[in-house]
């Protein structure tokens, strides 16, 4: 049994561990990752849309697991009402003096993208990096100036009808998909992409987590983070190790 000096110096030693710990997570980059999906897919339960997917492959991305960053990922449908719970969702996380925002949209998710830089834009909010896959819409053409960089990724081959995909986002990087990875989607067996299938792409995924990737790469380390927690319960001493 620990008498109640030794109990309370115990207490004392731990509250310090755990402000250190709490001091060291905070030191962490967050990089918070917005995807907007486009029409016709549902935001929660359709599993198979290509947000979700690669969202899936976001989290499965070693390379990001093992840099000094956390990742907030959050994935929202294109209509007005789902890029204001956007915004919400920005203001619950808070602001940290570290943190990456990365958006991504495809069709008119694309086009909600660019709308949510300038909703950001007014609220002097950067974006490090914004990608449009095959974007639709009416706004979709000029990035916006808070945002560090832009990449259209579109295709050719067919549009849906009404507004046409857009192929030229001024102060973006336009790359024509089934002109640039035509090697990589042969060998994927996906050439050529088209609207309904450029968002499922393996290929594309890859290429905007490795752009993803150099956005993170100022993190400060490239170990995975590790946070000890403890806890005193019936006077024992629990000790949790916590990966992230």
């Amino acid at each position: 049994n620990l008498s109640p000096f030794t109990l309370a110096q115990t207490t004392h030693n731990i509250s310090d561990k755990q402000a250190q710990n709490q001091s060291q997570v905070q030191s962490k980059n967050r990089t918070i990752i917005i995807l907007f999906t486009g029409f016709g897919s549902q935001t929660m339960n359709d599993d198979a849309t290509g947000m979700h997917n690669l969202a899936t492959a976001l989290s499965r991305e070693e390379r990001l697991s093992k840099a000094n960053t956390k990742i907030e990922t959050q994935i929202f449908g294109w209509e007005r009402e789902d890029r204001q719970a956007a915004i919400q969702y920005l203001n619950r996380l808070g602001r940290l003096s570290n943190d990456k925002l990365i958006v991504i949209g495809h069709s008119f998710g694309g086009d909600t993208a660019i709308d949510f830089a300038n909703e950001l834009k007014n609220n002097n909010r950067q974006i490090d990096l914004l990608v449009q896959i095959d974007s639709v819409g009416y706004s979709d053409d000029i990035l916006p100036s808070n945002v560090n960089r832009g990449i259209n990724y579109y295709q050719v081959i067919d549009s849906i009808s009404g507004p046409l995909v857009e192929e030229s986002v001024r102060n973006s990087e336009n790359i024509n998909v089934n002109e640039v990875f035509r090697n990589q989607l042969n060998r994927d067996n996906t050439y050529p992409l088209k609207h309904g299938t450029i968002d499922d792409s393996n290929v594309i995924h890859q290429a905007i987590i490795e752009e993803i990737l150099k956005s993170t790469a100022s993190a400060q380390s490239s170990t995975p983070a590790q946070a000890e927690i403890y806890e005193i319960r019936n006077v024992n001493i629990k000790k949790y190790i916590i990966y992230s």
